[in-house]
């Protein structure tokens, strides 16, 4: 029997990726100045647009343009680039902070705040030595540091406490920029936006081994490349589309799939031009698989009825039950 997936399979360099689980998240890039910190954290951004940076260099030239660089004034610098960090956080998924953050302790401190509203943190330390960090310094900073004209210095005049049990450590005195930010990606779950991925339009009212049938068809045929997951919103479904996005972030995590998942507004129809790099696609399965309705699952869902669960993918009855309140 022939169903119909909705499956491009696309070259995209425009989609920003969502990590799977919708966890928000801080990424705190920690080290001595000019080890590169600022320069990832750029880079993610472009490849994430959706994304925010708070670059700590910019943040002490305009909110924080009070405070000096003694050990209490640094702490209360990086005590609001949490809070500003935190805020950004309620409107987007992923918050990089550059910041130099010298003290274990303050570092643990942003981690606590983080974690205290439910935030995955991760602490990168973006580790470089002097010497690159010399050469890399346009404005001049570390040879005025070396030669005893800027007190409280990191690195030189001032301590920098190395990470005790960072998340990842990127070693940019030998990786180019490339390979730092791609190590960051992986580490952290996301996928590269620039790889191609194979594309699936739907409701997914809910998520069911329906889908997943087909979605597995075309994933063994190139078992790496990802999956880019639409979600319409038509306005009139059982759930909401931020649920139904959460309820496959859930089942991709849970089978250890690498995916994207958007929502976007409600379609009526695919059109796409000659070679332009992708293909629709019609997906065989069996009877079986293509008599699982979602209208029975919401039904059995509204019934207090167990069998639904059955049919639903894996992790996605653990999500509905948990936040279909």
């Amino acid at each position: 029997m022939k169903y119909f997936s909705g499956i491009l399979f696309l070259a995209l360099s425009f989609v920003s990726s969502t990590l799977v689980g919708a966890e928000k998240k801080a990424i705190w890039f920690t080290g001595i100045p000019c080890s590169g910190k600022t320069t990832i954290a750029k880079e993610f951004n472009k490849r994430f647009p959706s994304s925010v940076v708070v670059d700590g260099d910019e943040v002490r030239k305009s909110i924080n343009a009070d405070l000096g660089f003694s050990k209490e004034d640094r702490e209360e610098n990086l005590r609001r680039i949490t809070e500003i960090a935190k805020l950004a956080l309620s409107s987007v998924d992923t918050v990089l902070v550059s910041c130099v953050s010298p003290y274990q302790s303050v570092r643990d401190a942003a981690r606590a705040a983080f974690e205290k509203e439910g935030y995955t943190f991760y602490e990168v330390f973006v580790n470089a030595s002097v010497d690159t960090c010399v050469v890399r310094d346009v404005k001049g900073m570390y040879k005025k540091a070396l030669a005893g004209e800027i007190p409280s210095f990191t690195g030189i005049s001032a301590p920098y406490e190395s990470p005790e049990n960072p998340d990842l450590v990127l070693n940019t005195s030998d990786e180019t920029l490339d390979e730092s930010v791609n190590r960051l990606i992986d580490h952290i779950g996301l996928v590269n936006p620039q790889q191609p991925h194979a594309l699936f339009i739907g409701r997914w009212s809910p998520f069911h081994r329906g889908h997943w049938e087909i979605m597995n068809t075309v994933r063994k045929e190139n078992p790496d490349r990802p999956l880019l997951i639409f979600v319409r919103d038509t306005g009139k479904e059982f759930w909401s589309p931020e649920f139904r996005k959460g309820m496959i972030e859930a089942g991709m995590k849970k089978m250890g799939v690498k995916a994207t998942v958007q929502i976007i507004p409600d379609i009526d129809s695919v059109n796409w031009g000659r070679g332009v790099g992708y293909s629709p696609r019609l997906v065989d399965v069996d009877a079986r698989i293509h008599a699982i309705s979602g209208t029975k699952i919401r039904k059995g869902i509204e019934e207090g009825l167990d069998a639904w669960k059955e049919f639903v993918c894996p992790g996605v009855a653990e999500f509905i039950l948990e936040n279909n309140k």
